[in-house]
């Protein structure tokens, strides 16, 4: 009956729905562990830096009293 065919076309449709939920939360998971790592790197670089910055100011310090 046409009852039939509707309500199994709305199962096959909350099927599908459900479906693209389900790969959309993964994607998002997945997504969020790139994000999660990318500033756990960025956070490893920044603190690199700052140690080079302090090591070119100190490096600068012992030049400029070498040379007076």
């Amino acid at each position: 009956s046409e009852f039939a065919a509707r309500l199994n076309k709305m199962e096959v449709d909350r099927q599908n729905l459900a479906e693209a939920v389900t790969l959309a939360e993964r994607k998002y998971s997945e997504e969020k562990k790139k994000v999660d790592e990318l500033q756990q790197q960025v956070k490893l670089h920044r603190s690199s830096l700052e140690s080079a910055k302090q090591e070119l100011v100190d490096y600068k310090q012992k030049a400029t009293r070498i040379l007076q």
